[in-house]
């Protein structure tokens, strides 16, 4: 799933340039990405677009919050994952919900822990979805990693 999420990142694709999912689909099997990959993750990206329309709570600015993470919040996102999170909420490049819809995106996904460049896959793809512009470093930080995930696992 991972690597069909980079590639559409890295290939600036978007549901929204379909009228279907299916003509998407044709084009990253052509890319070389198996049927169960390219429907995880259009499931995946659907949770996330339904979560950010209807939640309340991805709305709201807590810019003086404190995170207490769960136990399966912490067992999902792993130690190395959490300190990058809160290292990127400290320096402002995240915000209160969006850290919440990362944390809630690896929580969704069946394998724990999550590595560090998933969840660096992960969001991105939650500011791309929210069409928030990245400070330079940070994005070349998070495209490396998706860079070196679509080429392990395509060519």
């Amino acid at each position: 799933m991972f690597d069909v999420l980079a590639f559409l990142y890295e290939n600036s694709y978007s549901l929204e340039q379909y009228s279907d999912e299916e003509s998407l689909s044709v084009e990253l099997s052509q890319a070389g990405f198996d049927t169960d990959s390219i429907e995880h993750a259009f499931d995946w990206l659907k949770e996330l677009c339904y979560i950010i329309t209807t939640s309340p709570v991805y709305n709201l600015q807590h810019d003086a919050s404190v995170r207490i993470y769960t136990e399966q919040e912490v067992a999902k996102v792993g130690s190395e994952g959490l300190a990058y999170l809160n290292m990127l909420y400290r320096a402002g490049h995240l915000s209160f919900p969006q850290r919440e819809l990362i944390v809630d995106r690896v929580s969704a996904l069946p394998d724990a822990p999550l590595g560090l460049s998933s969840l660096k896959i992960i969001a991105l793809m939650v500011l791309w979805n929210q069409r928030v512009e990245m400070d330079f470093l940070v994005a070349e930080d998070l495209l490396g990693s998706a860079s070196s995930e679509v080429e392990s696992s395509v060519h």
